[in-house]
Parts: structure tokens; sequence; C-alpha cells
């Protein structure tokens, strides 16, 4: 039997006696065609589809548009810099004709959908093809009318890819002659084409579900989610009355919990890194997959399937028992894992508690969860680990822990929200409140010259003693540079530090990278100066216990606002002890307890 591998676009090759041709797509099987049968492989123009007035039709078991920034900027490339005296081939895609016209695209809606948007991008009005989504109302109108929407793209993740896809190509065109571009996408002789496959049922009997999952899941870009949805959301899994009804509440659902695990907050809350740009979603069916293989004792190792191990463990689950009620109650499992999530979320302790157990402690939300399932109850404050404030310093391994969750506590004394996303964003680091280091060792005039500007440019009243009149000259000259850097510290260090003690706990905090390069080593007034202006602006997050400590919340009522000394930081230690022992009551023993 003859073999033809779409992607090397074979459609010519020498077949000899055989009666039929096996199709195959990155090594991938697809079906099998009769030489009878020779319009199920056409190439298909861009220029003649554009036209062709085809209404396409995305069912429920596909994937999400998801082409990312890059990829539609790779595929704009491409076209641009199609030299060759050839078409250029936009890779194959698979259809199934319906009965009532529209065609069922199976695999290939993800490049439809991006030439779409890069032509409507371009200004092209013509457009006469069209692309309908099963679970996704309104998105022909979405792509028709709304694309540079930003608002409205919100809506649902699908739409905020889309409308990402639509400014990337606009920013495009910006640099590109848009038609040029056009031109070289649609000439007759080399511009880009299809091949499209049609499944004929009279040739290849198996399920269109069964051909998209065989078509993608060798591949790396489908993920999971995209496999499981594929998997539940095939009609025939819903066969009483009701079936419709269950079928789009599912769809809506998932919609539902992927746009609210594309949360910032919510998605490091959770522990997860905020760059990973797949579909949420896998997260809770990771955690959904090892429950069922705990369950049904599976011999499924993670480090056999890897990427596809939920996939293929969920896949077990739906095959081994009888299909009536299993979506039902997959989906169950499934809402219960993500709605506990929301309660978490939503209880102002738990939330606190939860966030510093999976980021600080490194909890896996996996265990966590079947720890709750197992007593219908979890004492989150117990799982803390104790940390003995009264040996911190900048030298413990303990200290960062112990300054976030002193943060973490003082938030759920206050009923305020820890903002997750930020803190692990802003790449919060434990820095000196009082400065650590002597600028009189400056040696670079240049730094010399920026340090004391910085003090003249404060404009306080503090630092009106000091001359400014000749900055150059002081910066350049080591015995000035020194006297003016004393009096500065006289003016604002008052009780003088002991060096020694300089790393204690009381003069330590957590502070984002991009403020503490912004005000440096500065003195004391200098820096709250910097902090207020932050604050005031809310232009980072700053930690609450961080603007506490630096707007003296802690100190004594008879303050001085201008330094930061020895009596401040221990009236800051003392709070941050107190706050642990009245909240965990570590220090007690069991038989006080």
């Amino acid at each position: 039997m003859a073999r033809l591998d779409l992607n090397n676009n074979l459609l010519n090759q020498e077949i000899g006696n055989s009666k039929a041709i096996e199709i195959y797509r990155d090594g991938k099987f697809i079906g099998k065609y009769t030489l009878e049968k020779p319009e199920a492989i056409t190439e298909l123009e861009v220029s003649k589809f554009i036209n062709s007035g085809s209404k396409y039709f995305v069912p429920a078991y596909q994937r999400g548009y998801r082409w990312t920034k890059k990829q539609v900027e790779d595929l704009l490339d491409d076209i641009w810099n199609w030299e060759e005296n050839a078409r250029y081939s936009l890779q194959p895609i698979v259809i199934n004709q319906l009965e009532d016209g529209r065609i069922e695209l199976v695999d290939g809606q993800q490049r439809l959908t991006t030439i779409y948007i890069i032509l409507k991008a371009s200004g092209l009005d013509n457009i006469k093809y069209q692309i309908e989504y099963k679970t996704r109302k309104g998105t022909a109108e979405f792509l028709k009318s709304s694309l540079g929407d930003e608002s409205k793209s919100s809506e649902n993740i699908d739409w905020f890819y889309m409308h990402q896809c639509y400014t990337t190509a606009q920013s495009y065109f910006e640099n590109h002659n848009q038609d040029q571009w056009l031109d070289k996408l649609l000439d007759r002789e080399r511009g880009a084409f299809f091949i499209q496959y049609q499944i004929l049922k009279e040739v290849d009997s198996r399920k269109v579900e069964q051909i998209f999952t065989g078509l993608n899941a060798g591949k790396i870009s489908l993920t999971n989610s995209e496999l499981v949805k594929a998997l539940i959301l095939r009609e025939n899994n819903f066969k009483n009355e009701t079936y419709h009804n269950e079928f789009v509440e599912i769809a809506q659902e998932w919609d539902r919990i992927e746009k609210r695990l594309q949360e910032p907050n919510f998605w490091a809350w959770l522990g997860q890194n905020l760059s990973n740009d797949s579909p949420h979603i896998d997260l809770i069916l990771d955690v959904v997959a090892d429950l069922i293989k705990q369950e049904k004792n599976y011999n499924l190792e993670k480090k056999v399937f890897q990427e596809l191990y939920s996939y293929n463990v969920i896949n077990k689950y739906f095959h081994e028992r009888d299909n009536i009620g299993i979506v039902s109650t997959f989906w169950k499992k499934v809402k219960q894992c993500f709605m506990t999530f929301e309660d978490w979320y939503s209880d102002n302790e738990i939330y606190h508690l939860v966030g510093y157990l999976l980021n600080a402690q490194k909890v896996d939300i996996k265990s966590l969860y079947q720890q709750y399932l197992e007593h219908d109850f979890l004492d989150f404050k117990t799982l803390i680990k104790k940390i003995n404030f009264d040996e911190l310093s900048l030298e413990s391994t303990d200290l960062r822990k112990g300054l976030l969750l002193f943060n973490i506590v003082t938030c759920i004394n206050t009923k305020s929200k820890f903002r997750f996303d930020d803190y692990v964003e802003g790449k919060y680091d434990v820095e000196h409140i009082s400065p650590h280091s002597r600028f009189d060792k400056i040696q670079n005039p240049k730094e010399r010259v920026e340090w004391i500007n910085s003090i003249r440019d404060a404009n306080l009243p503090i630092f009106s003693s000091l001359a400014f009149e000749c900055v150059e000259k002081i910066a350049e000259d080591d015995e000035k540079f020194i006297d003016f850097y004393n009096s500065v510290i006289r003016l604002t260090e008052g009780k003088t530090w002991d060096r020694d003690n300089i790393n204690r706990l009381g003069n330590l905090c957590l502070l984002d990278a991009e403020t503490n390069r912004g005000y440096g080593n500065k003195p004391f007034p200098l820096k709250v100066k910097a902090i207020v202006k932050i604050d005031m602006k809310q232009s980072r997050y700053l930690l609450p216990t961080t603007k506490n400590a630096f707007l003296k919340y802690y100190s004594d009522l008879n303050v001085n606002n201008l330094t930061w000394d020895e009596s401040d930081a221990e009236a800051y230690e003392n709070v941050i002890k107190n706050t642990m022992f009245d909240y965990f009551r570590w220090e007690e023993t069991e038989d006080e307890k």
C-alpha cells in the first residue's frame, strides 16, 4: 500500500498498482483512502478559500485559540521573507463535511483563525469565509467586528489571544508594507496554500474525535487539558434527554475555570509560575488524575508519560467502566477540586496560610488537597513550620521566610489581602532599613556626585546647613567628601549604630528589587521619601510591614522620622516576635496548650 506524508506535499508521487493510500502527517496515521476518491486530498489556495464563503465549524472537543505573539510574528515573517519559486505551505488541515453544509475543522482551526485575524488587521474587508465555535458563542461576531476591543477581549481566554494576535499583526504592519505582504500571501504562483484532507466515512469509519486525538497526541503543543477536553466533550457521552444542557454546561464551566485560573494573583497564590502560558486548567486535571490513580491503584508513572500523564490516567479511567455517567462523575471531581481552591481563596485566613505554604514552604498543592480530602478539614496553621525569631539575623536561613510570614500574619490580623502575584514578580529580597555600607569609602567621583545630589535634591530642612555649591570638588577630594559624609551621618543617624549589630532582625525588611535599586544605600530620610512616593502613586507593591517600618508605625510615639536607630530596631523586632507569639503560640509548652 502506498504511503503519503502530507508534510512533504507529495501529491503526485508514484503509487504503482496500489488501490489505496495511507495518509500520514508528522509520522502520525490520519487515514486510508482509495484511489476512487481523489477529491479527499486537495490543495487549498489562500487566495481562493478567503472568497469561498465556506462556513467552518470548530467542535467542542477542540482546543481553544492559543496562538502566541511569537507564533503570529513567525508566520508574518515567513510570508514576508518567502522568496522561493514555489508556493508557501501553511501545513495541512483536516475537515469533515457536515450535512448542513458547514465544514467541521478536525485539525487546523488555529491556522485558519490566525489567517483570518491577520487579514482583518491588514485592512482587507472582503473576507467571505466564517469560523463558528461550538463553545464560544459570539466568536464569529467578535472576529468580524470586535478584534480591536481590548475590554471585550477580556470576556474569555480565546478572545484574549485573538485580540493579541490582532494587535501583533497591526504592529507588524506599521513596519512592513501590508499591501506587499498580502501580495505575497495571495500570489497565484508563489502564494500560500493548505493541503486539505477530507474525512470520508465510507473509507475511514473512525469518529472525528478519535482522528483528532490521534493527530495531536504526539504533539507537545497539545496539552493534557486539550486532549481531556476532546475526550469528555463528545456528544455520545451524553445519552439522556438533557445531554445538550449538560454538554453546554461543562463547556461553559471549563471556560470559567480556565479564566479564573488565568487571574495572576489566583495563579501565583497557588504557587504556580506566572510565565506559564499553557492552559492553567492542566493543574486541576493533574490533581484529579493523581487522586484517580491513587483510588484505582493504576500502574501509570509520570516519568513514563511525562507531559501527557494526566490525560493517560483519565483516559484509562473513562474506558475502564460503563461509559454512562462517567463524564458527570469525572466532572464532579474537577469541580470539587476547583471550588475547594476558590473557597480557600475567598477565606481571608486560609488564603494567606495556603499562599505561604505553597510559595514559601513549597508545599505541593496536590498533597495539600489530598490531605484536605482525607480529613474533610485541615488546620492550615498547624502546617506552618516553626521559626525561631529570637535567632533570626541576616545570616539566618529562615530570615526571608520569617519576614514574609510576619507580613502574612499582619494581613490576616488587619483583614487586608497580600498580593502574591506582585510579590513573585517583584523579586523581593532582604534589605537593610538603616544603610549598612559606608559611603565614605566610595572611590568613584561619579558615584559620589550622584550620592551628594540625591541629598541636595531631597530638599529636606535637615540638610539645609550643608554646602552644595561645589559638588564636583567635594566628590574629587577624598578629605572633603569624608567630611561631607560625616556631616550627613551626624544629621541622620542620631544615636550611632553598633556596626556589629547592623544585621539584626530589627534592621531588616523585604523590599522589591526595583525600589531597592532606586534608592540604593542612601540615608534613612531619603529612603523614607522614596517609600512615601511609591506608596502615594501605588506604582509598586510595598509589603505592609516594610511600609510600616519606614513610617515608624512600630516605634514609640516620641519618634524622629529622620533617623532609624537601634531603639527603632528594637521596637520593630519586639512587634515581630509578639505578633508571631500571639498568632501561633509557638513558645508555649504542650502542657500550657
